[in-house]
Formats: C-alpha cells, sequence, structure tokens
C-alpha cells in the first residue's frame, strides 16, 4: 500500500511544527496545573495531532499513529508516576518534563517518516524486487533522517508499497545489523538506525555511482565530438581549423557538467561558422 499527501508535504510540516510549538508552551504554562489537569491537556493536544495527520495522508495512516505511541514509551508510564511522584512537587516538574519530552519524541519520529514519504514522492524508484535493493532502499531511507531515532523495517517497506514475505523484515535489519551498518533496539530488529559505518559506506558507493556516471557521460560527449567533426568537416570546415578547438572541447568534457558543455559546444561551431563567413 503507497501513501500520498492529501495536500502538499510542507504544509504538513508547518502544522506540525506549530503542534511541536504548543507541547512546548503546555509544559511552560502549565506547570501549576494538577497531574490530571495536565495530563488532560495533553492528551487533548495529542487527539488534534494525530487528526491532523489523518486527514493529510491517504490511506489512514495507522501506521504513523502506532509509531507515534511506539515513541512515547509508554511501558514506563506507571514506574515515572511512582518514582517522580515520589519527590513532591519537584518530582511532579520532572514527571511532566518527560511526559512532554517523550510527546516531542513520538513527534519527531512522525516527521522522519513524513519525510521518508515525501522523498518516495518527489523521486520515484525502479522496482524494488529482491533483497540487494530492499538493502539499499532500506540504507538510503535512513540516511535520510540519520539520528538516534529507529524506524521500523516493515514501515519503510510499507511506505513505498514494497512487498515482503513474513519474516522477511526481521532477516533484512539482522543482516545489516551483522554487517555493522544498523543498530537495533529489539532482539528480532525490527526497529534500526543507521550506524557511522552505515554512512560511511552509503557516501562511498554513491560517490563511486558519481563517478561511474561522470564517466559515462564524458564517454558519451566525446561521441557527439565525433559526430560534429563529421559534419563540419563535410560541410567543408578544415581539419586544422577543428583541431584546437576540439581539443578544448574534450579536454572540458570531464570538467564540466553536460548542460554547460553543451552550451560550450554550441559556442564553438557558431564560432567556426561564423569565421568561415
Amino acid at each position: 500500500m503507497k501513501y500520498q499527501f492529501v495536500e502538499n508535504y510542507n504544509v504538513l510540516v508547518k502544522q506540525l511544527n506549530d503542534f511541536k510549538s504548543e507541547c512546548t508552551s503546555i509544559l511552560k504554562s502549565n506547570s501549576n496545573k494538577t497531574t490530571e489537569e495536565f495530563n488532560e491537556l495533553i492528551d487533548q493536544w495529542e487527539e488534534r495531532l494525530i487528526s491532523c495527520i489523518v486527514r493529510h495522508i491517504a490511506p489512514k495512516p495507522s501506521f504513523l499513529i502506532n509509531a507515534f505511541h511506539a515513541g512515547l514509551g509508554n511501558i514506563f508510564f506507571d514506574d515515572l508516576m511512582h518514582r517522580y511522584f515520589a519527590k513532591g512537587e519537584e518530582g511532579k516538574q520532572l514527571f511532566f518534563n518527560s511526559l512532554v519530552n517523550s510527546k516531542l519524541k513520538g513527534l519527531r519520529i512522525i516527521n522522519g517518516y513524513l519525510l521518508i514519504l515525501n522523498d518516495i514522492n518527489q523521486n520515484p524508484i525502479p522496482e524494488v524486487n529482491n533483497i540487494q535493493k530492499k538493502f539499499d532502499y532500506l540504507m538510503h531511507k535512513l540516511y535520510l533522517v540519520y539520528s538516534e531515532d529507529f524506524y521500523s523495517v516493515e514501515y519503510l517497506l510499507d511506505l513505498n508499497g514494497i512487498d515482503y514475505r513474513g519474516e522477511e523484515p526481521a532477516g533484512l535489519g539482522e543482516a545489516l545489523r551483522l554487517k555493522g551498518y544498523v543498530k537495533s533496539t529489539d532482539r528480532r530488529n525490527l526497529f534500526i538506525k543507521l550506524t557511522v559505518k552505515g554512512a560511511a559506506y552509503l557516501e562511498r558507493k554513491v560517490e563511486a555511482s558519481n563517478k561511474s556516471k561522470n564517466q559515462l557521460d564524458s564517454d558519451e560527449l566525446i561521441q557527439k565530438i565525433d559526430l560534429v567533426i563529421n559534419k563540419l568537416q563535410s560541410l567543408g570546415y578544415g581539419h586544422e581549423i577543428l583541431f584546437n578547438e576540439i581539443e578544448e572541447l574534450k579536454s572540458a568534457a570531464s570538467k564540466l557538467n553536460k548542460k554547460n558543455w553543451m552550451e560550450l559546444l554550441k559556442g564553438k561551431v557558431l564560432d567556426l561558422v561564423v569565421d568561415e563567413i
């Protein structure tokens, strides 16, 4: 299943930034509230946040709601209540801080998934239909959100509608972890984040790919030069006139991008024609 923004990605991001500011404001301006009152304010904020997300993503992004709750650390809620309230008023404020920070963490993770979704929509990739392509896909998406947050392998695959077998997400996570490219937060390696080693590997791979592409572009431009030479000579332009210009073009092929080189080529051809008139 593929997800789409109902409106523009930037519109949603702006609204989520407003929610972030509001959550921080709740903490600053309601320190004198009782625990029940403070929790009610936070619950209302969370309900409006989830409604906002549901309105802006189609189909309904249940995975984002799950990701938000997974980032809250709710399993520690009762323990936090016990430890913080044992310290009186100071403990209450510490608890309020912890509660708000957990909500902001969940919001930060949502923003990460949305950044990945926007990249998928803006830069469609060929079908991801084998294990190596899935490795590459996961690494590239984790690099977009390179941070201390962990992301679900299943959710990352689901974002782009990539099919997988039952235990495959766990296997993908484990394989990447064993290579040292990711860290995991659970025994099944279903939630992962990129390591420094993983980021460095990806950067080297991208750099090598760019060099290979530049070489292909350079070879293509040299072929264009040969075509231009043949055409100009067929029109009666002398080889001596062409030689210095062509050598300069060949030298520039590895230094300029394709667009700038083509402009240079057009200029050289125009100069040759003008000189002959």
